[in-house]
């Protein structure tokens, strides 16, 4: 979850409704799994529905230019409402095994879990993407000084509303697949 939300934090914003994005994912794909659903299609729909929220924190704080941490907090609410609407006090847990165990473990003959070396890799990505690409340099310059990345030509509006949706994405992914 550091990870991408280190994107958001360099562009002087924050996201803490992605908890209940996440609620409100899990929820619906037990909601579809009780359904009998193809799970392929339910993670298709939990993502869908994830980047249309993340989508809509981005636009609210983007068109409207409303603090993200308000945004995001009141956004919170109305998931983890939509969570409760979906699914109620009911719990559906005869997922797959295949599916809830996915990612856990360790590396064969050592004591490495695999989620530390997904974490190590994935860290590199960042690092590189941050200090060795336009966007990254897009991204230092949106935290650094709004106006001026503007005057650069960084489109900060679309930029902006990208990172909260593929924040949320990414954090879906790890809940439905965790690493």
């Amino acid at each position: 979850m550091a990870l991408p939300l280190t994107l958001i934090v360099i562009t002087k914003e924050i996201d803490l409704s992605v908890a209940s994005i996440l609620g409100l994912s899990s929820s619906l794909l037990g909601l579809l799994w009780d359904a009998k659903v193809a799970m392929p299609l339910a993670i298709l729909l939990c993502l869908l529905v994830g980047a249309v929220c993340g989508a809509l924190n981005g636009f609210l704080i983007v068109r409207f230019r409303l603090p993200s941490l308000a945004v995001t907090i009141g956004t919170l609410a109305l998931f983890r409402g939509f969570a409760y609407i979906l699914l109620g006090d009911k719990a559906v847990a005869d997922f797959p095994p295949k599916y809830t165990s996915f990612g856990i473990g360790v590396i064969p003959s050592t004591f490495v879990p695999v989620p530390f070396v997904l974490f190590i890799i994935l860290a590199v990505i960042f690092w590189v993407l941050l200090h060795h690409t336009t966007a990254g340099r897009c991204l230092y310059a949106i935290g650094g000084n709004q106006t001026a990345a503007l005057f650069s030509g960084v489109n900060i509006s679309r930029l902006k509303t990208l990172l909260f949706v593929a924040y949320v994405l990414r954090e879906i992914s790890d809940t439905i697949y965790p690493s």
